[in-house]
């Protein structure tokens, strides 16, 4: 996950939802903690920052076994 594919949780919510039913930014927080999205948290001094990972959030199908299985296929070496 390169530092130019992520983006604040606010642009992440501009740029993907529609006005007024954007989650709100503790949801958003709460998707990257528990891992239901990609994304980075940076601590500086005693502040964290959230961001999402803007090409993983593109290529999400919205069913995590489905994103598990389609993730784990580039991995895979022909025999």
């Amino acid at each position: 996950m390169g530092k130019n594919n992520l983006i604040s949780i606010s642009a992440f919510r501009k740029q993907y939802f529609k006005q007024g039913s954007a989650p709100s930014q503790s949801t958003v927080r709460n998707w990257i903690t528990s891992g239901a999205i990609v994304g980075r948290i940076v601590v500086g001094g005693d502040r964290k920052s959230f961001y999402v990972d803007v090409p993983a959030w593109e290529h999400s199908t919205g069913d995590n076994d489905v994103d598990d299985f389609l993730s784990g296929m580039g991995d895979a070496s022909a025999a």
